[in-house]
């Protein structure tokens, strides 16, 4: 797991892969659902450091793995008759001696190699290497949902009104729409294009890491992750970064750490368990 190991390894606190199985589905074996999450505990962009008044609430990026874990959580206490795992890449992102550097060409579980242009993209390097393990681990799951605080673009897109969310699958797309509207949270689909990702080839790797152009950030970050995902998979990503990071209070959701859209995940796996 090198794109992992890219990000985890210039902290003195080394990072942790987590991985919890819940199968609980008599006579099957089958991979239900995949949940994934963002677990960045603490992000200062590494080499690429961000600017310091942007590092304030940077404890909040592992926003997608609390959601995850909160939603599988809510899974096991409902005692789901499904096969549910949960898989949380756990890492810091600081600079050190031995970070990672612009311009390093790192392969990722799935083979494909990744030229790092930005260090401060280092979410979507770990979840690339968690959203290959738990399809390689716990074999291929009908249904994969990633949860992370992944772009600032989605926030300029969407405000902090609305979570973005990219599939692969327009029946996929219909559930996750009535899971936002049972839950009353403001959910948005988003492109999921593999046209995106042709600003992200490098003459050097297979892929990079941020695209050439600085435009459609949260697009492009979407379309880098769906080249980690093993065909005939029904796949969504929600890019939370502005739902779950606002001061604004919503609901029962209150303070900067809201890990919004918690009810709508859980409605979603609901929806998801009852059509096995």
């Amino acid at each position: 797991m090198y794109l992992f190991d890219s990000v985890a390894r210039s902290s003195s606190d080394k990072g942790r892969f987590v991985t919890i199985k819940f199968f609980n589905r008599s006579n099957s074996t089958d991979h239900d659902i995949a949940l994934v999450g963002k677990g960045i505990t603490f992000d200062a962009g590494g080499i690429s450091l961000k600017p310091s008044n942007k590092m304030g609430t940077m404890k909040c990026d592992m926003l997608g793995a609390s959601t995850m874990l909160s939603t599988m959580l809510l899974a096991v206490q409902s005692d789901y008759k499904a096969n549910i795992t949960c898989t949380l890449p756990l890492a810091f992102n600081v600079p050190d001696g031995c970070a990672t550097k612009p311009g390093d060409v790192i392969v990722g579980m799935n083979g494909k190699s990744v030229e790092i242009l930005n260090t401060d993209a280092e979410g979507r390097l770990i979840l690339g290497d968690a959203l290959t393990y738990t399809q390689r681990k716990f074999g291929k799951p009908k249904y994969l949902i990633d949860a992370a605080t992944l772009t600032g673009s989605i926030r300029a897109a969407l405000g902090e009104s609305f979570c973005g969310y990219f599939t692969n699958n327009n029946n996929f797309s219909d559930l996750i729409k009535e899971s936002g509207k049972e839950a009353n949270e403001f959910l948005h689909r988003m492109p999921l294009s593999k046209k995106y990702i042709k600003t992200m080839k490098s003459d050097v790797s297979d892929l990079r890491n941020t695209d050439e152009t600085g435009l459609s950030g949260a697009c492009c970050a979407a379309a880098f992750l769906y080249e980690f995902i093993d065909k005939d998979v029904n796949f969504v990503h929600f890019d939370i970064a502005g739902v779950s990071m606002s001061k604004t209070p919503s609901g029962i959701y209150n303070g900067i750490a809201k890990c919004r859209p918690l009810l709508a995940f859980y409605e979603l796996v609901k929806k998801l368990v009852e059509k096995l």
